[in-house]
């Protein structure tokens, strides 16, 4: 009998979307602690997130940078899935970002601040229109779980 799968998007500590299998044996193996998706729709939404000066904590934190670095203190490999077609194109092409009526940011700004980010917690970036996202995350989970699977 087939391995089953679900993709799971509520009660998750961190993330979007996380993944659960049901074993043969019927044994359920939730990936909610070990692999996650965090899905944004587009540049502005990330923009607010990356640059929201009022959630940030007493360490000059947003709340999204304590997402991230939770995820990474848990070990929990967190995946980025961003929203958006030829989002290199689009980040240095552009004199700024607008992501609310009064805040501009510097595309060099986002974007080291982006990939800083990533590689301080560890985080896989990925880039898809928005027609195709929902199999990117489906991929991400599928096969993250059917790696971790292979060592049963």
């Amino acid at each position: 009998k087939p391995i089953e799968y679900y993709v799971q998007e509520k009660g998750l500590k961190v993330g979007d979307y996380t993944i659960a299998v049901q074993l043969p044996s019927k044994e359920v193996i939730n990936f909610k602690n070990s692999l996650v998706v965090e899905r944004k729709q587009d540049l502005n939404e990330l923009c607010s997130n990356l640059f929201d000066s009022k959630s940030k904590n007493e360490e000059g934190l947003t709340r999204f940078e304590r997402e991230l670095k939770r995820a990474y203190e848990q070990g929990i490999k967190l995946h980025l899935v961003i929203e958006i077609t030829d989002m290199h194109s689009k980040i240095l092409s552009s004199k700024h970002f607008r992501y609310d009526k009064a805040s501009k940011v510097n595309p060099k700004a986002f974007y080291s601040m982006l990939h800083t980010l990533a590689s301080r917690y560890n985080v896989s970036i990925w880039y898809t229109d928005k027609s195709n996202s929902a199999r990117l995350i489906h991929d991400i989970l599928f096969y993250g779980a059917r790696e971790h699977l292979k060592t049963f």
